[in-house]
């Protein structure tokens, strides 16, 4: 049997010039006695290993059949994997003299790059190559500080009466104020002035009431066009994974000009385990009927009379469709829109109302003819509802744009109409298209005449499925983007030209140390069904499992006396733990994280609070704090819900193209498989973000498996608790673990034993 972890040789016989030459750099900077390691760095086999790996891959274009070279990578916390891809990247740039972009999901990442790591790694190719490479960031439109929007805010902003409101009004002013300056002062982009400031929004205020639109005039985007036009002669783009998805959705156009002779032919995909969903994300849109209907209500009473007129008909044609399509219910939450009879005509009827509508609150928008801020807001929002509705309109009379489908709130029936691509590998796969066979085709799906980039590297510390074999543990992933590495039934050759000899899932061999704390296996499950009011079955937290999970959450902060970072499923689960936390140790300092606030916010509390406990069903992955978690809760082993949206849709999109009901099913089960082991990997990786933190790893689901060595064991509290699950558990979740904590240290775990607290069974 095959080792699942075990990474390949990567070859040490490379014939081709090109890739001689950046491994070359690669080595003089990374190898024992190098740059890197002069300079401070503390020298690491893996990471030279990896950063020859990323190289090859970006050496690997198939110039012959024109076949973008794909590579995916994934590398461990503590591996150094951004300095490693840098140096590959940079070194490739300056060798080819083509222009290279890195593609990251967080603006951390980026802020840590370009912080550093970039600057060095420039210095040091300089240095060999007396190429001096270039380097700028590239963010949406949206993201830059709007002036005259925080002028309006400024001018409408009103103090109150009531004490509570005057304070939170002033604190908007003087944060308005100081952004003000800061904009004046050359500032651009929202998230740097929060960063330098190490603050968030106040309460009250959302990042769109002071960032640019699609509205805001040529001098308010001044900053936003100025770097656009310096990232498109830079050597490196640092973007994000929306700009790439919208990079692919424009054939290759936006991070270069149409004429540009120096396009993009090289990215590397850090964070890419997160490309898939953002992907879906960016090109999909979705819209509430019965909430569009209500703000064109809002919007006609707002225009008077003499201009209210289309707005009026629009409001009386959403109503319309809004009673249509809850009438249509079937007792299904989803449906596509094709099974709808006569909504095609009644769509494009209100979509052409829409678009009628919408020109004329842009044109008062764009003469600023409304000055309230708050009202601008909600006028935006309709703009925004307007060309959702005609998008989606378009899709279901087309049958382009992906698959129209309308879904029905649980209780009160409202519906929804979203369009998009749930496979939306077929969009990322414009920029590693093969040659296009038919290009004299008007078809928006026409292949470009060669792929847009010439190698993409994939990285990420959780890309693969834990516990599957390389290369078929990045085939869950490569399903996702649309990337084949199999042969072709009609050529016989791989589809893609995937670099599978150099896939690779480094790991650090000495890096933090864990323990864990495991449930009783006798506690009871986490849920149970029961009869709700409309005698349905229903799923329900079982609350003496609730009482037992909050027992064991109260046990890891006072037995170390130290933080948690706990980690749940649903903002639902957050509160009820967060209650019965309360309710079991009152004077416990419990940090809830609330519906709307900003991780980054809970964040900073829980840093600044010694012994804090904080509950957050968003910190499964992104949560970058040294030294600050030294005890990790997992809630509930994060297995998906059924019947979710993303999975409704997905389903009624592969059986609108001809997928059969059992392939789909099976494909929904392999996906689900796979997301409970990425998840659960991501989160137990929260606690080891650098090579001295120590955690301990507190899991209160009993359906996490026990040690194997248990299984043998007479100690009696196993023999009386334990039972079938010892073995019955699914032990693949093992391999979410990281490797080298699987054996001694997962071996010597300690039970919370339900009313008795933590016990260490005896090796007998």
């Amino acid at each position: 049997m095959s080792n699942p972890t075990a990474t390949p040789e990567a070859p040490s016989v490379v014939d081709d010039p090109l890739a001689l030459k950046v491994l070359d750099i690669v080595d003089r900077i990374l190898a024992p006695q190098g740059l890197a390691q002069t300079h401070g760095y503390h020298p690491n086999p893996q990471q030279w290993d990896y950063a020859r790996r990323v190289a090859m891959v970006l050496c690997a274009y198939d110039h012959a059949n024109e076949k973008t070279a794909l590579g995916m990578l994934e590398a461990g916390t503590g591996l150094g994997k951004t300095l490693a891809y840098l140096v590959a990247l940079f070194a490739h740039a300056a060798v080819t003299g083509q222009r290279a972009a890195i593609s990251t999901h967080s603006r951390q990442l980026q802020r840590q790059m370009l912080g550093k790591d970039a600057e060095c790694v420039a210095d040091w190719i300089a240095d060999l190559t007396a190429v001096r490479l270039t380097i700028a960031r590239r963010v949406g439109k949206q993201n830059y500080v709007s002036p005259g929007k925080i002028d309006s805010l400024l001018h409408n902003l009103r103090i109150g009466r009531q004490k509570g409101e005057q304070e939170r009004m002033r604190a908007i002013r003087e944060f308005l104020l100081d952004l003000k300056a800061w904009r004046e002062a050359g500032g651009g982009v929202l998230d740097d002035f929060l960063q330098e400031g190490g603050q968030d929004l106040p309460d009250g205020l959302t990042p769109g009431q002071v960032t640019l639109d699609q509205h805001s005039d040529a001098d308010e985007a001044a900053p936003y066009h100025a770097d656009v036009a310096a990232s498109k002669i830079a050597d490196v783009l640092v973007i994000n994974h929306s700009l790439l998805v919208l990079h692919a959705f424009r054939w290759g156009n936006l991070l270069d000009d149409a004429d540009s002779v120096r396009p993009v032919r090289s990215v590397v995909v850090d964070e890419a385990h997160k490309l898939p969903g953002i992907a879906e994300s960016v090109l999909s849109d979705s819209l509430s009927v019965s909430r569009f209907s209500q703000l064109s209500r809002r919007i006609a009473d707002d225009l008077g009379q003499t201009q209210q007129g289309e707005w009026h008909s629009l409001h009386e044609m959403l109503t319309a469709l809004s009673t249509f399509l809850t009438d249509q219910h079937q007792g299904a939450r989803y449906s596509t829109a094709q099974q709808i009879g006569s909504l095609p005509e009644r769509l494009a009827g209100a979509a052409k109302m829409a678009v009628t509508a919408s020109r004329q609150l842009a044109q008062l928008v764009g003469n600023n003819l409304l000055s309230n801020a708050y009202s601008q807001d909600m006028l935006y929002e309709a703009l925004d509802h307007c060309h959702d509705l005609s998008r989606i309109a378009s899709a279901l009379g087309t049958g382009g744009g992906g698959t129209p489908i309308v879904s029905w709130s649980p209780v009160r029936e409202y519906p929804s109409l979203s369009v998009g691509a749930p496979d939306a590998g077929r969009t990322l796969s414009r920029l590693w298209a093969p040659l296009s066979q038919d290009n004299d085709t008007d078809s928006p799906d026409t292949l470009p005449p060669r792929p847009v980039l010439n190698a993409v590297v994939f990285t990420s510390a959780t890309l693969s499925v834990p516990g599957e074999a390389i290369p078929k543990a990045f085939d869950g992933f490569s399903r996702q983007l649309g990337i084949n590495r199999h042969p072709s039934k009609t050529t016989g050759k791989p589809v893609h030209n995937v670099q599978v000899e150099l896939m690779v899932r480094h790991e650090p061999t000495d890096f933090g140390e864990m323990r864990f704390v495991l449930a009783d296996p006798a506690v009871h499950s986490p849920t149970r069904k029961q009869l709700n009011k409309q005698g349905d079955v229903a799923v329900v937290t079982d609350p003496a499992w609730l009482a037992y999970s909050a027992a064991m959450l109260i046990e890891a902060q006072q037995g170390s006396l130290d933080r948690v970072l706990a980690l749940t499923l649903s903002w639902r689960d957050t509160q009820a733990l967060a209650e019965q936390v309360r309710k079991l140790a009152p004077d416990m300092t419990v940090i809830e994280h609330q519906r709307g606030a900003a991780l980054r916010s809970v964040l900073q509390s829980y840093r600044e609070t010694p012994g804090a406990v904080l509950i957050t069903p968003s910190g499964w992955e992104g949560v970058d704090l040294p030294g600050l978690v030294p005890n990790v809760f997992i809630h509930r082993i994060p297995f998906p819900p059924p019947e979710r949206d993303e999975q409704m849709r997905l389903r009624l999109h592969l059986r609108s193209i001809g997928y059969s009901h059992e392939s789909v099913t099976r494909i929904l089960q392999q996906h689900d498989q796979e997301q409970v082991r990425q998840v659960l990997a991501q989160g137990l990786g929260r606690g080891i973000r650098a090579r001295s933190d120590a955690c301990c790893v507190w899991i209160a689901d009993p359906r996490f498996p026990l040690p194997q060595a248990w299984a043998g064991s007479f100690d009696p509290e196993l023999e009386k608790r334990a039972g079938k699950r010892l073995t019955s558990a699914p032990r693949s979740l093992l391999a979410c673990i990281p490797q080298r904590f699987r054996s001694e240290s997962f071996e010597q775990a300690q039970l919370f034993l339900d009313g008795l607290g933590c016990y260490t069974p005896e090796d007998i």
